[in-house]
């Protein structure tokens, strides 16, 4: 059965039953801000948070795993291991620690950079890691001798995502900027203008013939490795763009920070789903193995839902029944609007009038699909 798994205010994360709405537990979760997120080995899923905290749950049923694991720092960001053995851990302190999963064991750790590690990647195959640093440097290590393989020319910008497939490295930056590299030689393949404000997210899609980015100004943009050619563009993430992975060659999950997950087709670009488990900022998402598991992290917690049950359609454009277009309105006008969604959910209804540069928001309380709602000033 299908249990979609939610965390409050409080960042407990709680077990719902996603057909009755009923509450199945409630567990104690992390206290700060969660930064990380991902499944491990033995069914476990992994979470760390700014307090320098590790916990296991079950990935089955959500119940926590053993004891805490404490790190010595605040943890900015966490990488699952291709494996599902290992996890990668950039902190504050800009160090990287490898430990053992699911045992927490620390299999070593250095200083990779001057200053935070803001986003660690694995290789395809395990054997090598890319670090990214809020010193503007992008590094590539050995996850076997921890021995420095390379620097890359990445500019003086502070570095916020990093990628890792085949032998492409991608990465981030505050400027909006991402650049492509071979990973075997270091060469500069690529340098995009990809965001108009931060670049936060940055994956290869399975194939390695596309790398997606997202930003701060609400844009994804989808471009071929080959060329460096923007193929697609999905704007209107209005909290801006936080988090992306593919689930498939041809779906990518994007998150922002209202905690919304939506889920396109590619490269078309059709919106094929999408579900709100958190409020608030997500900064992390990893798939189970077999894609019909999503666990996400975010500034309320964590939250594990289940892709193929639990992703609606996205509702209907509403239907203006009155007044009719170009009508003259009285200071009051009352519109009747008939709402529809695809999946019968309840809707809702939001209306936004300009009245002399005044803007005021209309809002309809939730009501069943294909409901006429009158909406009056």
């Amino acid at each position: 059965n299908a249990q979609l798994a939610t965390a409050g205010l409080d960042r407990s994360v709680r077990l719902w039953n996603p057909s009755t709405g009923a509450l199945q537990s409630s567990l104690a979760g992390h206290t700060d801000i969660v930064t990380g997120v991902g499944f491990v080995s033995n069914g476990y899923v992994v979470s760390s948070d700014t307090n320098g905290v590790l916990r296991l749950w079950q990935a089955t049923s959500g119940a926590p795993q053993g004891n805490p694991t404490s790190h010595n720092s605040s943890i900015l960001k966490l990488a699952i291991a291709p494996s599902r053995d290992q996890v990668a851990i950039g902190d504050t302190e800009g160090k990287v620690t490898l430990r053992l999963m699911p045992t927490g064991a620390v299999a070593g750790s250095w200083s990779a950079h001057s200053t935070e590690v803001t986003s660690v990647a694995y290789s395809t195959d395990g054997t090598q890691l890319v670090s990214g640093g809020y010193d503007g440097a992008v590094k590539i290590w050995n996850t076997a001798t921890r021995a420095l393989v390379r620097t890359l020319d990445s500019g003086a910008n502070p570095i916020l995502c990093v990628a890792y497939r085949g032998n492409r490295v991608a990465a981030g930056d505050t400027s909006g900027t991402v650049r492509l590299w071979d990973a075997d030689t270091g060469t500069l393949l690529n340098t995009l203008n990809a965001h108009t404000d931060l670049a936060q997210a940055v994956t290869f899609s399975p194939n390695g013939l596309y790398v997606a980015t997202g930003g701060a100004d609400g844009y994804v943009r989808l471009w071929n490795v080959s060329d460096g050619t923007m193929v697609r563009e999905l704007p209107n993430h209005t909290f801006g763009v936080t988090q992306l992975r593919f689930l498939a060659a041809d779906a990518l999950a994007v998150a922002d920070g209202e905690g919304m997950l939506r889920v396109y087709e590619i490269p078309t670009g059709t919106l094929i789903g999408q579900v709100q488990p958190l409020n608030g900022w997500i900064n992390a998402i990893d798939v189970s193995d077999d894609g019909q598991w999503i666990v996400l992290g975010g500034d309320e917690g964590v939250a594990m839902v289940r892709r193929t049950s639990l992703f609606n359609r996205p509702p209907n454009v509403p239907e203006l029944i009155a007044p009719a277009d170009n009508a003259t309105l009285s200071r009051t006008p009352t519109f009747r609007i008939r709402a529809m969604d695809p999946d019968s959910n309840p809707v809702r209804v939001d209306v936004e009038l300009d009245l002399n540069g005044q803007r005021t928001l209309l809002q309809s309380n939730f009501v069943p699909s294909g409901t006429t709602i009158d909406i009056s000033v």
